[in-house]
């Protein structure tokens, strides 16, 4: 829903805007929405249509910095979604996978 000045963020939407405050600028030139998908998870949609999956909202410093790296050494060319729900644990599937 819509929050009005002055009113609470619920947990949910407090973690999204803990995310979007804490991305790095390489990964902000590259990010077009913060997403919160079901279960309380959170993405980031990035340009070319490519998901950025960071699941839960722990860790999210390591899973920001993980992402970071990996764009810096591969890019978005052909993936699909970048799973960053495990720190460290990398995954990413193709484009049209």
């Amino acid at each position: 829903g819509n929050a009005l000045a002055g009113q609470w963020l619920p947990a949910r939407e407090r973690a999204a805007v803990a995310l979007a405050t804490a991305i790095p600028a390489s990964v902000g030139r590259v990010t077009t929405e913060v997403k919160m998908l079901g279960g309380g998870s959170l993405a980031l949609a990035l340009k070319g249509g490519v998901v950025a999956d960071l699941g839960g909202p722990t860790d999210i410093a390591e899973k920001l910095k993980d992402l970071a790296v990996f764009l810096a050494q591969v890019g978005l060319n052909g993936a699909g979604e970048i799973d960053l729900s495990v720190p460290s644990q990398v995954v990413v599937t193709p484009a049209g996978a």
